[in-house]
């Protein structure tokens, strides 16, 4: 009996084992793709131990030239990521979908007193690019596909902030400024510089059924980064007293708004709007603090936005809760408004069809091939 005993709790304990390896291994290796939704959200992720991988979108024109002489500069390019150790951050990295000329591209703060360049163009100049962070006692690595783009010398680093970043056990990642983009642990069986198929997308609204569509992102690599107009719906907004009705709930996120995007006649992108419970925008021309919503906190509703006779309107439940005249510059610059897309929406988000003054592109077709957020 003592050794029937003892060999049933030596398999025991090596079942026990086994299971916890398998969670771990499965947890590392993890091959899907995680959508990061929020403007700043926070995961629990060891990078120390398991190479973290991002699938970011590059835009297809941007200044990598820009103006440095007057101090900082925004660039809507930037991905950040801050490595976090019991809630405390202990680096920030700053990185860019595109090289800049001045070299101005990726940096460890606490490690680097400026940026640094990349070793060559990311991505060879992919829009869809996969990136590899692994950190070492030794050293940190990036790569852009299979290419080492950046590499950050631990061993040889005077710098105490930088040896601290080394010995950190760090156990949560924040993201800031990458919604939209994905996340995973790098898994063994793909090779690095194996480009990743788009995640299969949900099956199509039956659009015989609802007047609503859903108002499919134009932020990605099928839709141009929002310049293909198959992924917009051609509309005249400045003479259609109906405007735009959109279905979905809105909140008082400092970073989450929903965002119509305004294009002219030609086809070229003049600006955007922007709502929430916080604030309402009209790019160049309007920031104003949004007033009490008839909408209640937490469920969906649905707002109109129209832009008639150089006045901008928001009306839900059959009332104007934002009326705002246009000063007369700004009048005139979005008196020609003939195509609008939709920008990082919530895939839950829908827009009213009017059948007889409205043209959805090809692309606004409710499979949404383009990108929304869960």
């Amino acid at each position: 009996h003592y050794f029937i005993q003892s060999n049933l709790r030596a398999m025991l304990i090596l079942l026990a084992a086994a299971t916890a390896l398998l969670a771990l291994t499965n947890s590392a290796e993890e091959s899907s793709w995680t959508t990061i939704t929020r403007g700043v959200q926070t995961i629990d992720f060891p990078i120390k131990k398991t190479p973290l991988q991002i699938k970011s979108y590059r835009p297809p024109d941007h200044d990598t030239d820009p103006d440095y002489k007057a101090g900082a500069v925004d660039k809507s390019t930037s991905m950040v990521m801050m490595l976090m150790m019991r809630g405390t951050r202990v680096a920030t990295i700053v990185w860019n979908t595109v090289p800049y000329k001045e070299g101005r591209d990726v940096t460890i703060f606490g490690c680097q007193t400026s940026y640094m360049k990349y070793n060559s163009d990311p991505c060879e100049g992919a829009q869809e690019q996969v990136w590899t962070w692994e950190f070492t006692p030794e050293k940190a690595t990036l790569k852009c596909f299979d290419k080492v783009q950046y590499e950050m010398d631990f061993a040889t680093t005077k710098l105490s902030l930088c040896k601290a970043v080394a010995k950190s056990n760090v156990d949560a990642i924040k993201f800031t400024n990458m919604a939209g983009f994905s996340y995973r642990a790098l898994p063994e069986e793909v090779k690095e510089d194996t480009p990743v198929e788009p995640s299969p997308q949900e099956e199509p609204q039956d659009l015989s059924l609802v007047d609503h569509r859903s108002t499919c992102g134009c932020w990605n690599h099928a839709c141009g980064f929002c310049t293909n107009l198959e992924c917009s719906v051609k509309y005249n907004v400045s003479s259609s007293a109906a405007g735009i009705t959109v279905r979905s709930e809105l909140k008082r996120s400092k970073t989450e708004y929903k965002k119509i995007m305004l294009f002219n006649g030609d086809g070229k992108r003049i600006g955007f709007f922007m709502l929430n419970r916080r604030a309402v925008f009209l790019e160049g021309c309007i920031y104003n603090r949004a007033p009490r919503l008839p909408i209640p906190r937490g469920e969906t509703g649905d707002w109109t936005f129209s832009l008639v006779d150089g006045v901008m309107k928001v009306e839900m439940e059959g009332q104007a809760v934002i009326e705002t005249k246009l000063r007369r510059g700004c009048a005139d610059y979005y008196r020609d408004v003939q195509y609008f897309s939709f920008k990082r929406m919530s895939c839950g988000d829908s827009f009213k069809v009017l059948d007889e003054v409205m043209e959805p592109g090809e692309q606004m077709n409710g499979e949404c091939p383009g990108q929304c957020i869960e």
